[in-house]
């Protein structure tokens, strides 16, 4: 059974299944998107070398038929589906299959086109593009890094070469499994008082470092996501400043790769609540 929802920015939203008054009866676009090829060639060889690939933005068509009880009933139907298919307004699509339910951020590429109507029924074609060409779940994954709050020392060892023996932070590592089709970015929180922040993706060797201290009162957020970079530090007022000074040289935005990661984390603390949360979603190229 296949079902479909509308929610525009505005909260707005619409719901189609096999029951009137809205009707679902197919939807295009699912699992299909075209994609770019960029190609090169060298001399006296025959055909083209694939250097890289782009997926172009994601078409949805809607194919419903709306029933209603009386004439009067279906035009307050027609102009509440225009209302909320609004191009002015962005939106999200959710589509229900066997397999679960996904989601895509949608854009209204023309407005609703109905069909003449039959007494108390008409047909309506709803045209969506979809910039962003991925499916993801309908909920973000969550996972929370609990930053040690013992402080390292040191203390003679009983020699007489007055050697130190120094005790310092244990690492946690953790297994994250990206469920998708391709890689995924990560949305990071930071708070509580903590410093010397390491995070490693140890299965594709990219890492963040942050050598900075956090204020207790503080927020820092860090999103590794393609067009959404960012590093910023919350301040408790709610002020938000540009933090990517924050960050060493030589770290990268890292992402979660296809499957097992295992991550990495590595700080030091003097607050006892000092945390790391992890944010993702899984991405998918059709549903």
């Amino acid at each position: 059974m296949q079902k479909a929802s509308y929610i525009n920015e505005r909260g707005q939203s619409i719901h189609f299944d096999i029951a009137p008054p809205f009707i679902l009866q197919s939807i295009e676009g699912t699992g299909n998107v075209s994609v770019n090829l960029n190609t090169y060639s060298t001399p006296n060889h025959d055909g083209k070398y694939i250097k890289d690939s782009k997926l172009n933005m994601r078409h949805v068509v809607l194919r419903t038929t709306i029933k209603a009880r009386n004439n009067k009933q279906l035009f307050e139907y027609r102009e509440f589906i225009s209302s909320i298919f609004n191009p002015k307004l962005k939106g999200t699509l959710e589509y229900k299959t066997p397999n679960g339910t996904k989601k895509i951020n949608a854009v209204i590429e023309e407005t609703p086109l109905f069909s003449e109507y039959k007494g108390d029924t008409v047909v309506c074609l709803i045209n969506l593009l979809c910039p962003d060409p991925y499916w993801y779940d309908l909920h973000e994954k969550h996972y929370t890094f609990y930053t040690p709050v013992t402080p390292a020392f040191s203390f003679p060892l009983n020699t007489k070469s007055n050697e130190y023996f120094s005790l310092g932070y244990e690492s946690t590592t953790t297994k994250v499994v990206n469920n998708g089709h391709v890689q995924t970015p990560l949305f990071l929180k930071v708070e509580g008082g903590v410093k010397n922040i390491f995070l490693e993706n140890l299965t594709t060797g990219e890492f963040i470092r942050i050598n900075k201290k956090i204020n207790s009162t503080d927020t820092l957020v860090i999103n590794t996501a393609d067009g959404q970079k960012e590093v910023s530090l919350i301040k408790e007022d709610g002020k938000k400043s540009n933090a990517i000074g924050m960050m060493s040289l030589d770290s990268s935005f890292l992402y979660l790769d296809i499957g097992e990661n295992v991550l990495k984390y590595t700080a030091e603390s003097d607050s006892g609540s000092a945390t790391l949360h992890l944010q993702w979603n899984h991405k998918y190229l059709g549903v």
